[in-house]
């Protein structure tokens, strides 16, 4: 803890939400008094805007609390969000095993559920930053993002990219004839890809959106979106693979 302590002595401006994991709303940020002061009055968020409700307040309060708790509840949601997210990795993973085969697997895997829940061990992400076009080109899809995350961004291949490119260049939206691609076809796809999973199969997976003029760094690659929970069961798992499994199928396949 002191060893934390210094380190944080170190950074100016430390940022912290409780809107997403504690369930709460806004943030808070921490540094030195007359920087927090200087914030006060001049931030248009606090200027233009009011305070925290009271009720949100108390339910961070609440979760930061209950995740303190060594044999609470809340230590019980974080071990089956490990175990949701390891499961969910592994499955991504079976799309590239899977490829071209159908999705009796998932039907296989719902019907073992059914009898007994199995233990999943953690999968390895797979880079997306290897140059390689080879090696990226296995598969049908990349998985990004560190192992204990549940914030997962799924592209795809540069060959399974190129087919959707040209399927959907077939249709008036991009040149077929094409041997390579914008960004923006990029984000035209996986915009198609999430619109499909949300309104055939219910399942909300978004597509990510990033302002690239205002990146200072290389902007990351358009991606599907996905965020694991706790409150996920197995069942509900698979069916999100089923549906980025089907419906990227459908793109390339069957559009």
């Amino acid at each position: 803890k002191d060893g934390v302590a210094e380190a944080t002595k170190e950074v100016e401006i430390l940022l912290g939400s409780l809107w997403q994991a504690f369930g709460g709303s806004g943030g808070f940020c921490c540094a030195a008094k007359e920087l927090i002061g200087h914030q006060r009055l001049s931030g248009l968020g606090y200027v233009f805007s009011a305070s925290m409700p009271a009720i949100m307040a108390v339910t961070a309060s609440d979760a930061i609390s209950r995740l303190a708790e060594r044999d609470g509840d809340g230590r019980l949601a974080l071990r089956k969000l490990n175990e949701n997210i390891s499961y969910m990795r592994q499955l991504l993973e079976e799309i590239n095993n899977n490829n071209n085969k159908s999705i009796n697997g998932y039907a296989s895997e719902e019907k073992r559920l059914r009898n007994k829940d199995s233990n999943v061990s953690s999968i390895s992400s797979v880079s997306t930053n290897n140059d390689n076009f080879t090696d990226r080109d296995s598969g049908i899809i990349e998985i990004e993002g560190d192992d204990n995350s549940p914030i997962i961004h799924v592209h795809l291949t540069p060959n399974c990219m190129r087919q959707a490119v040209q399927k959907l260049g077939g249709n008036g939206g991009i040149n077929s004839t094409q041997q390579f691609w914008t960004r923006q076809d990029e984000e035209l796809v996986m915009m198609q890809l999430a619109s499909e999973i949300q309104t055939t199969y219910k399942v909300l997976v978004c597509s990510s959106l990033y302002v690239v003029e205002r990146e200072k760094e290389p902007a990351p690659e358009p991606s599907l979106r996905i965020i694991v929970s706790a409150g996920h069961s197995k069942h509900q798992i698979i069916k999100c693979v089923e549906a980025i499994e089907n419906s990227i199928n459908k793109l390339i396949n069957n559009y």
